[in-house]
C-alpha cells in the first residue's frame, strides 16, 4: 500500500548508521529503483540494492509519521579519490582529499516533491564538512537531480 503523499512538516529525518533502519535502505533502493530502472540480474535476484561501501559509509532516513521508511541516503568519506564510489565520474580531475561522496539518495516515489531531497542532501552536506572533507562529490543520474544539486553549489 503507497504511502500518502507527504508535506515537509510531516516527515523527520535521522542519522541511521550502525542501526537496524540500514539494512532496511537497501531494500527501499531496490523497491524504488526497480520500478524506475532496469536492474542488472543479480540485483533482481538479490532484491536488494548494496554495494562494499555500505559498512564504512554513515546513512540517514526519513520516516513519515507513522514511522514508515519514505527515503534515504548515504555518505562516503575516502582519503583517495580512486575509492569513491562511482569514481569512474571523476576521471581526469585531481579532486583534494579526504573526498565526501554523498549517493543511494533514494525516495519513495509518493513522498517525493515535498522537499525530503533537499533535506537529506543538507544533512550530508553538513556532516561531510563537519568531518573535515575537503570536497564533495556526487553522481546523479536525472536532470531533476542535478538541479537540485546545482542548488547547493554543485557544478
Amino acid at each position: 500500500m503507497a504511502s500518502p503523499i507527504l508535506r515537509e512538516d510531516e516527515f523527520r529525518i535521522e542519522e541511521v548508521t550502525g542501526t537496524e533502519v540500514v539494512p532496511l535502505t537497501y531494500e527501499l533502493r531496490y523497491r524504488v529503483w526497480s520500478k524506475e530502472t532496469r536492474l542488472v540480474d543479480s540485483i533482481q535476484q538479490l532484491g536488494i540494492i548494496h554495494d562494499e561501501h555500505e559498512s564504512h559509509s554513515r546513512h540517514w532516513a526519513a520516516f513519515s509519521h507513522e514511522g514508515i521508511l519514505v527515503a534515504s541516503a548515504r555518505l562516503c568519506i575516502h582519503d583517495t579519490q580512486e575509492h569513491v564510489p562511482d569514481e569512474y565520474c571523476y576521471t581526469g580531475l585531481d579532486l583534494p582529499t579526504p573526498v565526501a561522496s554523498i549517493n543511494r539518495l533514494v525516495v519513495e516515489k509518493s513522498a517525493r516533491d515535498c522537499g525530503m531531497a533537499q533535506k537529506l542532501d543538507s544533512h550530508l552536506i553538513e556532516a561531510a564538512r563537519n568531518s573535515g572533507a575537503a570536497c564533495i562529490v556526487a553522481a546523479p543520474t536525472s536532470n531533476n537531480r542535478i538541479r537540485a544539486l546545482g542548488k547547493f553549489g554543485f557544478t
